[in-house]
């Protein structure tokens, strides 16, 4: 924790008119801006952070309560240490800790979703999978983790949202008898599988699924990454984990692993690559669940049906056969919507900050 992490404060509530005081006391340039508020649901004290678009121009990421402000405290400082580096990712424009908020440019961009890849002839998926490997590549590079380290920011160790002993205890009981003793098989390969250390630790975005990848309109590039909330140091192939489930087979993550390993010279191993996935899909359909929102590609049945079929395709026979069901069509591990896509770059103009002279943009 640095020094203005220690006298973090947050905004009262999830408001336009709470954002607009935040800006008073922060950026006093910005606080007559319009602003348009993305709302969200009733969320837990460690996700209660949101974002706003303002003049159609910036974004802004503010939290109203302690936890989620020191998320987006080690997100802000995460993405100061990664500026100067030739990285696809947003640059803050603006950083405060009292209120905590920031702020960068928006870009205009489409998240990935499988529909439009789909459509594209061979040469533009395999175009799209060698532009995700080589950002991989970027992201992962010893000098990545160096500059993070040097900037002090506390990197922790990958975790799924859900561990297998989590999924035995509470996924178990909501399935049939035939569908929990598969999982549990599977759970138990799992284990076994990310038992042995990775290679070498890299620097990782964390949460790299299609809604924080910004692509162009042809769908051939990925031109930036967003939300690097949960960044983290560790296994490269943590990284890769929902590329199984963005596509309706196995051809996205094996051209993305094959181009990876060429710009990398680190080898990519499918189990390693499924076994995250494995917990990255039942843990969602699990918290989904719970957490009374849609699962979506569910209900749990058919994700677990799903998760059985990728893994034969992939010639993993870790449940001893998978549960005697049709197979289902393409499972996601991410709702559809609109949200805002953005980076820091090409801004012009000038915001007066509070304790500063001034900040060119």
């Amino acid at each position: 924790m640095n020094e203005h992490e220690s006298t973090l404060t947050w905004l009262p509530e999830c408001s336009p008119e709470a954002v607009r005081r935040g800006l008073r006391v922060a950026a006093p340039d910005l606080a007559g801006a319009r602003i348009d508020l993305r709302t969200r649901g009733p969320l837990s004290p460690r996700s209660r952070r949101a974002t706003a678009l303002l003049n159609g121009k910036f974004v802004l990421k503010f939290a109203w309560s302690q936890p989620a402000a020191a998320a987006l405290a080690r997100e802000a400082r995460t993405l100061q240490a990664l500026a100067d580096l030739s990285l696809s990712v947003p640059r803050p424009l603006l950083v405060s800790w009292t209120p905590m908020l920031f702020l960068y440019r928006r870009i205009e961009g489409e998240p990935f979703v499988w529909d439009r890849l789909g459509a594209q002839p061979t040469a533009g998926r395999r175009a799209f999978a060698a532009s995700v490997a080589h950002l991989l590549a970027e992201l992962h590079a010893p000098a990545t983790l160096e500059h993070v380290h040097a900037a002090g920011v506390a990197l922790e160790t990958p975790l799924p949202r859900v561990d297998g002993d989590r999924l035995r205890r509470h996924l178990l009981p909501r399935v049939d008898a035939e569908r929990a003793a598969w999982v549990t098989r599977v759970l138990d390969r799992v284990d076994h599988v990310l038992t042995a250390s990775a290679e070498s630790l890299v620097f990782l975005h964390g949460d790299l699924h299609g809604w924080n990848m910004v692509v162009d309109a042809a769908c051939t590039r990925v031109i930036g990454l967003l939300d690097l909330e949960l960044a983290c140091a560790g296994d490269h192939h943590f990284d890769l984990r929902y590329l199984p489930a963005l596509a309706p087979t196995l051809d996205l993550t094996q051209r993305v692993s094959a181009e990876y390993e060429r710009a990398t010279g680190r080898r990519v191993l499918p189990e390693r690559v499924l076994a995250w996935n494995v917990l990255t899909d039942l843990g969602d359909a699990l918290w989904r669940t719970e957490a009374g929102v849609e699962v979506i590609g569910g209900p749990i049945s058919r994700r677990i049906d799903g998760l059985a079929a990728r893994l034969a395709a992939a010639g993993l026979d870790w449940g001893g056969g998978g549960p005697a069901h049709d197979p289902p069509g393409v499972v996601t591990n991410f709702p559809s919507g609109p949200r805002w896509l953005t980076l820091g770059d090409g801004v012009r103009g000038r915001l007066r900050v509070r304790g500063q002279d001034g900040v060119h943009l």
